[in-house]
């Protein structure tokens, strides 16, 4: 199965959502899934997990334009890469799993 995830700074290092994710990526791909991962920012761990990545571009300083912009940047790319299933990480305008965490949220 080919599986966008949608994570803006996909590392192998960091903070809860980052472990979450390559944990999340390493089981996929060991169970043979095709991984597109649309992020802004990476890493040498993140290269090392062979998955497909795609570089969204993030625009503004504010927190709030930058994830609208990451959000409309990850549509746009996705239109292209043809998954059967995109999981999201961070705040998104499409996806078919949704995964909230990282605080509350309203829906």
């Amino acid at each position: 199965m080919r599986i966008g995830i949608i994570k803006q700074r996909f590392t192998g290092l960091g903070g809860g959502s980052e472990r979450y994710t390559s944990g999340l990526v390493a089981g996929l791909k060991e169970m043979g899934h095709e991984l597109h991962v649309f992020t802004a920012t990476w890493d040498q761990s993140a290269e090392a997990q062979c998955v497909i990545l795609h570089r969204v571009r993030v625009m503004g300083v504010l927190s709030f334009t930058r994830q609208w912009s990451f959000a409309r940047g990850c549509r746009r790319a996705l239109e292209h890469a043809s998954c059967d299933l995109v999981y999201r990480v961070e705040r998104s305008l499409c996806q078919d799993i949704a995964r909230a965490g990282g605080g509350c949220h309203r829906e």
